[in-house]
């Protein structure tokens, strides 16, 4: 019985403890969890930050890279954004060309004090066998303004010392171009109102076209030399080189190819020869015919810019030899012998120079004492003409044929 009571007595003051104990919410036990995660989490995302992502492990991850020789994967631990003409292979070219590092056996990492808290500097030395290569790399680490999972410091070594910006080559307008083998399309066209602003890097389809040339606006490209092609229909292929400096271009033209760079093919010369030869044939029979400047000019295309000056001289030539009382009667030719090279033209246009020498027989009518006689004389002639393609024909702009006249008996 006093046992029992004892129990109860226990009992009763257990249960007085218990009510004056408070109960911890679930939501307290919530955020406790919560809180004790967070900071497992920002422990592990430091550790991780000062383990695998600092920039001594972007500066191995190259290394590993190059001795690899492995252009797509130093491409990747570059700042350096895919377009048509930064590439991977292109990067490999670039390496050989500067370095040779197909040939490079093992390297050594001096690291240079240099360090502003954004941007690290790594000197690094390599070998070719037992002697050292005289090719060595100072790579500079910068801090990117983007973050790893909002927080985590971002390092990428700085290629812009292999990069030019906003590359542009300008040709005549209808031309063609490769460019290290790549063969250029031409794609929309712009104006040259369009805003130079655009983001065009890498479009090789984007061509600028203003009158008598067209850009084609390239992007961006490692540095070094490149070579390119332009091919128009009726010249012969033009070639050369550029070299890229690592700067930004604004694409403002690297080279400028001109029409008078355009040498006319085969093809092209054997039609300005025969168009000089047709020419001067049909000059020298309008004249004697006594036909106007506008009957020649509707059998020879004849430039419109020079037209007044042609006519001016052509009507000097018949008041001269032809209207006169002893004058020319008809010529015949015996031969035409023709050079045919690109020349300079005021206004930028295709333009071939056609050095033409005749020979000929020349009869005419000369007058001594009221009375008429025909006489004959034989000689030869060099005449200059010009010649403008546009309009998808060739144009007489200028020749000596309207200041040179063939000799003819006058006595």
């Amino acid at each position: 019985m006093r046992r029992l009571s004892r129990n109860i007595a226990m009992a009763s003051e257990k249960r007085k403890k218990d009510k004056g104990r408070k109960d911890v919410s679930p939501v307290v036990k919530f955020f406790f969890t919560i809180g004790v995660l967070a900071v497992l989490l920002f422990i592990g995302v430091f550790l991780y930050d000062r383990i695998y992502n600092n920039p001594m492990n972007v500066v191995d991850e190259y290394i590993d890279a190059f001795m690899a020789k492995s252009p797509s994967r130093i491409f990747r631990t570059m700042d350096l954004k895919m377009t048509n003409f930064i590439t991977p292979d292109n990067l490999d070219t670039l390496l050989e060309e500067r370095a040779n590092y197909h040939e490079i056996t093992s390297y050594s990492l001096v690291r240079e004090h240099v360090d502003n808290g954004d941007e690290r500097r790594y000197k690094i030395s390599y070998m070719v066998g037992r002697q050292e290569s005289p090719f060595s790399q100072e790579l500079i680490l910068k801090k990117s303004d983007e973050k790893k999972l909002f927080i985590l410091d971002n390092w990428y070594i700085d290629s812009s010392d292999l990069v030019g910006h906003g590359i542009s080559i300008r040709v005549p307008t209808g031309a063609r171009i490769t460019v290290d083998g790549r063969k250029l399309g031409e794609g929309s066209v712009r104006t040259p109102d369009a805003a130079v602003a655009d983001n065009v890097a890498g479009d090789e389809n984007l061509v600028k076209q203003s009158g008598t040339t067209q850009d084609y606006e390239i992007g961006d490209m490692f540095v070094g030399k490149h070579e390119f092609e332009v091919t128009l229909d009726g010249f012969q292929p033009f070639s050369d080189t550029f070299e890229i400096e690592p700067q930004e271009y604004y694409y403002e033209p690297v080279f400028t190819v001109t029409p008078s760079q355009m040498t006319p093919d085969e093809e092209s010369r054997k039609v300005a020869e025969n168009l000089a030869q047709r020419m001067v044939t049909l000059l020298y029979q309008d004249l004697a015919e006594r036909r106007s400047f506008d009957y020649f000019a509707s059998e020879v295309a004849v430039e419109m810019s020079t037209q007044t000056a042609l006519r001016k001289k052509y009507d000097e030539l018949r008041k001269k030899h032809i209207d006169s009382e002893t004058h020319l009667m008809y010529v015949e030719f015996d031969s035409f012998s023709s050079d045919v090279s690109s020349t300079l033209s005021e206004d930028s246009c295709y333009a071939v120079r056609v050095d033409t020498t005749i020979r000929y027989t020349a009869h005419s009518t000369v007058v001594i004492d009221d009375e008429p006689e025909l006489k004959s004389a034989s000689g030869s002639l060099k005449l200059k003409t010009v010649f403008h393609y546009s309009d998808g024909q060739w144009w007489l702009y200028d020749s000596d044929a309207f200041d040179k006249f063939i000799h003819y008996e006058k006595s």
